[in-house]
């Protein structure tokens, strides 16, 4: 019976303190690492407000209430065509932001697995690939996307495109509503590209 006693004494205070202890230790973890990327950290060189680097609160709240589509630009205006805008995220601008990050023959931009969906047999896809899987997908697919290629399936697509007109025409000349939508799917869908033959129709 004393046995139990202290059991029941001594149990809820352990645990308490090292409720307390994992807690404070975790707020000191996220405090150090927090300090660590804002000022030491590999994206501590790039302007932006301490606030942001420090936090992803700031971004959050942004995007939560709609605001980031004013604020972004406005940060743009004060620090530059580059800004840190997270801990981890910066915010490009201008023309070449683009092409100087996802353009031909951009190796060695690392591309993090957070940012995209995990997928379900464990492959990633052409744009989440690492580099040596890009190269080996893309030798496979960048034929298909030759200037050659292309223009072999000209008259398909043209095929197509005169469909979409003539079906439009009937609609309007019959006076019916047309589903412009449903049109442009069935045209840009091109099945006969995809799998060798239709199976949707205008």
């Amino acid at each position: 019976m004393e046995y139990q006693t202290v059991a029941a004494n001594w149990l809820p205070n352990d645990t308490i303190s090292l409720l307390f202890s994992l807690s404070a230790l975790s707020a000191i973890y996220w405090v150090a690492s927090s300090l660590y990327d804002a000022y030491f950290g590999p994206l501590s060189k790039f302007p932006g407000p301490r606030l942001h680097a420090i936090s992803i609160l700031p971004t959050a709240v942004m995007t939560y209430t709609g605001q980031d589509n004013l604020n972004t630009p406005a940060l743009h205006a004060k620090y530059g065509p580059v800004v840190r805008t997270s801990p981890k995220e910066l915010s490009y601008t201008g023309a070449a932001a683009f092409k100087d990050i996802y353009g031909f023959g951009k190796k060695g931009l690392y591309k993090d697995p957070q940012f995209y969906n995990k997928p379900m047999n464990d492959v990633h896809s052409l744009i989440a690939a690492d580099d040596a899987g890009h190269s080996r997908q893309r030798k496979v697919l960048s034929n298909s996307f030759s200037d050659r290629a292309l223009k072999e399936q000209e008259p398909l697509l043209k095929h197509w495109v005169e469909l979409m007109k003539d079906k439009m025409l009937e609609s309007a000349k019959a006076g019916k509503k047309a589903d412009l939508l449903k049109f442009y799917n069935c045209t840009t869908f091109v099945s006969h590209l995809l799998f060798g033959g239709k199976f949707l129709d205008l």
